[in-house]
């Protein structure tokens, strides 16, 4: 029987060497209930929206990296196989029918056939194997037929044996024929010479390496690459291993690809897959048997995140190529929860649950080292020996030889001291020490003032202090003096600083002593007597202030610290002057993680499933990735959008499938929306977190959360963008993802409408105006003649008031004493008695008695009527009082008209009543001796002499009812001469409006006017104040004359 074997077509060519790292990579399984469909599939692809196709029994998956979808042929046929052309269109090949992948107009993605451009019956098709994408056509490879899709016509080539084999090499397709390799040239296949080896040799799995080089599987003896632009008839012998030579005649090697590490992956339809080294004998195998989900794999594919899915008949394998991570178990002998690992020269030692496990750093395999079969709780390399805390002992592992010491309590860490190097410190239920001097040991060392709490670490800060950490208890920190017994205790709990009693982990960090807990992190600070705990300000404050717990720090360098946290083990960076963490390893990616160890350049995790190992020298192939929005529905279940902008059109190619380049137009009252999306990284997708934004509706990004869903309601009309961004439990953020619309206004609010309401309101408002231009038509003719009536009656009205007004006048004038009484009284005088209306408040009266001449003006309160009645009261009381009493002085006669007034007026002096009175100056004259007499109230009398003028001022109160009434007016006595000019008048003229300015007309200016005139005959004074007070009441800026204030009068005597 031959034996297969592989042949390498390369150009002088180097490729990586396999990683060192022994076991296998981890891997993520889906199985039928994820996906919804039939469990066998058979090939896959992705997409540059970052979509990834699965062909499948039922027909082709669609996974966005957190939801599957099914999209069926029409004859609901399995996919066969796919490919992708240079414009992202992805076509696909199935039993008995072929065709690409197009979106309708929502973007659901639709299997479009090519089959029906053939004239030949679709049941002659059979199963379409393989599908091939070149710059200017795609092959459809079956059994005995070929395919050829130019983007315009289907044509088919005959071709007999093996087309399916065939593969895309520099732009053209070549297959396997009975004549060896031919090439499909003008929808012919022309065979290329001395090729006849292939079809001799079975070769059936060809691969185009990433730089364009070829591999082969197939029948020959040995292994050997070929050099194609030499000759394709020259194999060179190539050295392999026993693995990859049984795998390759006994598995049935079917699928082929190169990974991300450009390795060779061969998947069988018997034994899982072998990753090859070509470059080396180094091979790895991945089956059933130590990771893998099933034995037959059908296809496999490597995707952007550089991991490699293997397309099984019983599900989905993801294997995580793309992190440099490896996974020890049960299969390689490891059994029970591992607690610690660690080296003693070529041996590999791990504590388990189970006992202590060891193998060759080279083997694969663990084994049970014979004896220790119970619980081992912790390692330590201690002068060449290994140290392991086994149930109520203490092993010494040296390379020959086990030895036992007894402490009789369970050890659950180890810890050293500088101070003492042949000293092993034991965290117990309490904490204890083992001397190791020599050949003796002395395991008796007790330190009783430590409770018997568990101790699960023990370390030696910066400060020489050693530190353990209490399983419940907080810290202890021990300081030594010169020997072991020499110490001193300090407790560490909340009230020095610690945010929680559980589990406070001391690490030194340089020449730091930096606590890992519960609630974050944390450091010692302080004395070597007292210390305190603070939260450090230059480490990442999602740990420092969001409590996210840190159970282990190891110090690899002054920038790097990795860390065991609760949200996975990462690295903790120094980037200027604070620690940055990098999440590298998440939660979710390896379950349970117990402790970390770092040996040289591997990482060793021990977990309860097993033992992990990172290759901290290799950096992960943490690549962008995508997010999408999958769904858009309006109204809660109507699809707007269903995940691609796409509509394939062969005339357009290439089309982008993240451009929107049609914006939907939605009614308003199918304004509620609701966003469906999802991120492509789907290593732990339950971890993955989103933010979005509304533009148009919001400003901001909302915070990262776990929803892959977002509703709005009752939206507005306006232009939309709704954006969203992925950010994977790495912390790695994808692209921004946008879809676009707009919210059409409702009908009330559209322009046409605007334009209605606007003709609306006019035809309304003219239609008011018009209405209501008719009703005040109407209206008017109806008051005007109510008008004409009621002034009719106004007028009479008015003619009957006018008529008593102007007869009590006329009475008013009768009381007044007339001018040749006044004449006959006094020589030379004027009265200038201008009341505002037909009757005056103000009055004159003269006497004579004797040979004592009375003579006065009064300003009565009120004008008008009211001021009328008042005068005719005063009048009538000084006639009365001067025929009882013609003697008596000016204040006499005041005093006996005020009590006149106040009998008449009925006034008490009680507040609120009417305070009715009069302003007077009243004046008594002798002519033989010239003597003039004067009482007055609020009215003063001036006297013009020689033009200077003297005012005698009266009393500041009026003749009526006042506070001060019961004192008598004041008597004054002036000696006149010849040609003194006498005053007296009423404040109605000085407080008179007008002039330029609107204000009045002033005291001090009527003084000045009067003194001036004071030489002038009476007649021309008389005049003279007349027309000045016509000339202050002339019209002002508005062209209106000013209102008459008051009533005025003047009496002017000459002497």
């Amino acid at each position: 029987m031959k034996s297969r074997i592989l042949l390498l077509f390369v150009f002088l060519h180097l490729y990586s060497v396999c990683a060192q790292q022994i076991g296998r990579p981890v891997i993520r399984y889906f199985n039928q209930k994820s996906y919804a469909a039939h469990p066998q599939n058979y090939c896959a692809l992705q997409d540059k929206r970052g979509i990834v196709y699965v062909g499948n029994n039922d027909g082709l998956l669609e996974f966005d990296g957190l939801n599957w979808r099914l999209i069926q042929t029409a004859n609901k046929s399995g996919i066969r196989c796919l490919c992708i052309d240079s414009s992202g269109i992805v076509f696909a090949g199935a039993n008995n029918d072929f065709g690409f992948l197009t979106y309708d107009a929502q973007g659901n993605t639709i299997f479009q056939s090519l089959s029906q451009l053939s004239h030949d019956n679709h049941n002659d098709i059979g199963i379409v194997w393989k599908a091939v994408a070149t710059k200017n056509a795609v092959y459809f490879l079956c059994s005995e037929n070929i395919f050829v899709f130019d983007y315009k016509k289907l044509t088919r080539i005959a071709v007999s044996l093996m087309p399916q084999y065939g593969f895309g090499y520099q732009n053209r397709l070549y297959i396997f024929t009975e004549n060896g390799l031919g090439v499909v040239d003008n929808n012919s296949v022309i065979s290329i010479p001395e090729t006849e080896w292939i079809y001799d040799n079975n070769i059936a799995l060809p691969l185009v390496l990433s730089d364009g080089k070829i591999f082969l599987v197939g029948d020959i003896t040995g292994l050997s690459f070929f050099d194609n632009e030499k000759s394709w008839d020259k194999p060179l012998s190539l050295s392999t291993n026993t693995d990859a030579t049984s795998f390759i005649e006994n598995a049935v090697p079917y699928c082929i690809i190169e990974t991300s590490k450009h390795s060779i992956a061969i998947g069988s339809l018997s034994d899982g897959l072998l990753e090859i080294d070509p470059n080396s004998d180094k091979t790895r195998l991945l089956n059933k048997n130590n990771g893998m989900s099933d034995n037959t794999v059908i296809g496999l594919f490597s995707d952007s995140h550089n991991n490699v899915w293997a397309l099984l008949n019983n599900g989905i394998d993801i294997i995580l190529l793309n992190k440099p991570l490896i996974r020890t178990d049960v299969e390689d002998g490891l059994s029970g929860a591992v607690m610690a690992v660690g080296n003693l020269g070529n041996t590999q030692y791990a504590a388990t649950y189970t006992g202590l496990m060891e193998r060759n750093i080279n083997e694969t395999k663990f084994r049970q080292v014979a004896g220790i079969g119970e619980v081992c709780w912790s390692l330590l390399n201690f002068k060449n020996s290994l140290l392991v805390s086994h149930e109520f002992e203490i092993l010494k592992i040296t390379h020959n030889n086990i030895s036992r010491i007894n402490t009789g309590k369970t050890t659950y860490c180890f810890g050293r001291h500088k101070q003492f190097p042949n000293v092993v410190f034991l965290g117990q239920d309490g904490l204890s020490a083992v001397l190791f001097d020599n050949n003796n040991v002395n395991a008796d060392i007790q330190f009783p003032e430590i409770p018997d709490t568990p101790i699960r670490k023990i370390e030696e800060g910066a400060d020489g202090t050693l530190w353990l950490t209490s399983e419940f208890n907080g810290l202890y920190g021990i300081r030594f003096g010169n020997n072991i017994k020499d110490y001193n205790i300090e407790h560490i709990d909340t009230s020095s600083g610690l945010k929680t009693m559980l589990n406070n982990y001391v690490h030194c960090i340089g020449k730091r002593t930096i606590i890992g807990s519960p609630e974050g992190i944390l450091e010692i600070i302080g004395s070597t007597k007292i210390h305190r705990i603070i939260s450090p300000a230059d480490f990442d404050s999602t740990f420092t202030n969001k409590n996210i717990g840190v159970s282990q720090l190891i110090n690899v360098n002054d920038t790097t610290i990795w860390a065991n946290t609760h949200i996975g083990i990462g690295q903790f960076i120094k980037r200027k002057e604070s620690y940055v963490f990098v999440n590298t390893i998440p939660l979710g990616l390896i379950p349970d993680a117990f402790r970390i160890f770092l040996d040289d350049s591997l990482l060793w995790i021990t977990t309860g499933e097993g033992l992990y190992s990172y290759n901290v020298n290799e950096i992960p192939d943490n690549l962008p990735f995508t997010a999408n929005i999958r769904n858009v529905f309006i109204n809660g279940d109507s699809v707007l959008f269903a995940g691609a902008f796409i509509n394939s059109d062969f005339e357009q190619a290439p089309l982008s499938l993240r451009c929107q380049t049609k914006i939907p137009e939605i009614a308003y009252r199918y304004n509620n929306l609701s966003f469906e999306y999802a991120g492509f990284s789907y290593e732990n997708p339950e971890e993955n977190q989103y933010s979005y934004y509304l533009e148009g509706y919001e400003k901001n990004w909302h915070k990262w959360s776990f929803d892959t869903r977002k509703e709005y309601t009752n939206l507005k009309e306006g232009e939309y963008c709704f954006k969203v961004r992925c950010k994977n439990n790495y912390g790695i953020i994808s692209n921004t993802s946008e879809y676009r619309f707009v919210i059409l206004p409702p009908w009330y609010r559209t322009p046409l409408a605007y334009t209605l309401y606007v003709l609306a309101s006019f035809l309304l408002i003219f239609a008011i105006v018009r209405l209501n231009s008719m009703r005040l038509r109407k209206a008017n003719i109806r008051l005007e003649k109510i008008v004409v009536e009621r002034t009719a009656v106004i007028a009479n009205q008015k003619k009957e008031i006018t008529d008593s007004i102007e007869y009590a006048a006329r009475i008013q004038k009768s009381i007044l004493p007339n001018n040749n009484l006044v004449e006959q009284i006094i020589n030379d005088f004027f009265i200038l008695n201008l009341p505002r209306d037909i009757v005056s408040g103000d009055f004159y009266w003269v006497s004579e008695q004797g040979e004592r001449k009375y003579f006065c003006i009064a300003d009565c309160t009120g004008h008008g009527v009211p001021g009328a009645f008042m005068s005719m009261l005063g009048v009538s009381a000084l006639n009365q009082i001067i025929s009882q009493n013609n003697e008596g002085p000016p204040s006499f006669i005041l005093n006996q008209l005020r009590s006149v007034i106040i009998d008449s007026l009925h006034q008490e002096g009680k507040s609120g009543e009417n305070a009715d009175g009069m302003d007077i100056a009243l004046c008594c004259y002798y002519p033989k001796s010239k003597i003039l007499q004067y009482s007055g109230a609020h009215i003063s009398l001036f006297l013009v002499r020689d033009c200077e003028m003297i005012e005698i001022k009266g009393n500041k109160m009026p003749v009526g009812t006042h506070i001060l009434q019961e004192q008598g007016f004041d008597l004054h006595e002036e000696k006149l001469v010849e040609g003194d000019m006498i005053y007296l008048f009423s404040d109605g003229f000085a407080d008179q409006f007008g002039g330029p300015s609107g204000k009045k007309y002033s005291n001090k200016q009527l003084k000045s006017l009067l003194i001036s005139i004071s030489k002038l005959e009476m007649a021309v004074q008389k005049e003279r104040l007349h027309q000045e007070l016509i000339n202050w009441l002339k019209p002002n800026d508005k062209n209106e004359p000013y209102d008459r204030m008051d009533d005025i009068i003047i009496f002017g005597i000459r002497v």
